[in-house]
Formats: C-alpha cells, structure tokens, sequence
C-alpha cells in the first residue's frame, strides 16, 4: 500500500524554487520522462522499499518535478533504494525511477545531507564507487576496512567478519579486473555528462 509523504502534500506553488535549477538537471542527465508521472502509484506497490524509506517513487518524482531538491536529498528513498527496477517495469510510461535517484545520488554524495534512518549508506555508496573505478571490481576487505576507517565503527559486525573470513569469503588480495581504462572512461564520460547537463 502507497505511503502519503509530504511529497504529496506540496503546494505546487513550490515549483519555481532554487532547487528548480538543479531538478531539471537531474532529470535531463537521467533521459527518464519525468514529467510524464501522472501519480498512478502502481511503482509504489511494488517498490521494496518504500514503506521503510516512508517514500514511493512516485512521491520522489513528484519532489523533482517541483523543483524541490533540498526535499529529495533527504528523501531516505534516495539512498535507501535497492536499484531493483520494479517501478520502471510497472509504470505505465517506462519511468525508470532508480535511474533518477543514481543521478541524484552523485550530485548528493559527500554533501553531508543524507536523510536520517540511512545510516552509513551514502558513505558507503561511495566507497564501493571509487573501489570500482580503480580497481575495475570490488574487493570486500578493502571495502570493509576503508568504511571502518571512515565511519570509526571498528567494532561493528566483527563477529560476522571474522566468520566470513575464517571461510574464505574474504580474500586478502584483490583480483585485478581487465579493461581498468575502459571501466574509468565510463566513469570520466559519466562526470563530464553531468557538467554538461548543467549540474552544481
């Protein structure tokens, strides 16, 4: 069942605000027809996460769509999102909302303005990215160790870390992948896309 956030609730009064600006970027760069959300909620009722963000994906476009982007960045769905493309496969005009939000996650990360009940996502998010873009694949203990470093939790899920090792999940050499160069072109053509679509 659809959740009512205050997205739903905003005066479209609202539309014209500085966050207008960078929304339309967003959705520029994404090339999702945004606009073209009528509020049907059918992403909502298949969304696995939206009753634990409070948000469905319609509500996010909705923030978008007005210009509201101090209201989206702190959205819990924008980092709470698992990525998994049920909205785009429901909606009945092919809006992929987890497109949007990856668009709105990289002008979001390292901003300090993550929604509370996210935790460590956003760190975390980006960790995993820089972790791909040089070494053209993920490596869990560097992974686990850098977030450690970063978030000072030294502690947490130690138990867990130690089973996951003791049973060979957790090499302690990364594997190299083929084609780094091709893997950090994408990330560079990603980066210049984005300056160009008029992002600050």
């Amino acid at each position: 069942m659809a959740t009512k956030t205050t997205a739903t609730i905003i005066d479209t009064t609202q539309a014209g605000t500085a966050g207008g600006e960078l929304c339309s970027a967003v959705i520029e760069s994404s090339g999702q027809p945004v606009l073209s959300c009528y509020q049907c909620q059918r992403c909502g009722g298949g969304c696995p996460v939206a009753v634990a963000s409070g948000t469905t994906p319609s509500d996010f476009l909705r923030l978008l769509s007005l210009g509201l982007a101090d209201e989206a960045r702190k959205s819990p769905l924008l980092w709470l999102c698992a990525g998994c493309g049920t909205c785009g496969a429901r909606c009945p005009n092919k809006i992929s909302t987890n497109e949007v939000i990856d668009e709105l996650r990289a002008v979001t990360a390292g901003r300090g303005s993550a929604a509370e009940g996210t935790g460590d996502i956003p760190v975390f998010h980006r960790l995993f990215l820089k972790q791909i873009q040089y070494l053209g694949r993920q490596h869990e203990l560097f992974l686990i160790g850098a977030l450690k470093m970063r978030t000072r939790k030294f502690l947490k899920d130690i138990d867990l870390g130690y089973q996951m090792f003791r049973k060979g999940k957790l090499p302690l050499l990364p594997h190299r992948a083929s084609g780094i160069p091709e893997v950090r072109s994408i990330f560079k053509a990603r980066a210049n896309a984005r300056k160009g679509a008029g992002e600050r």
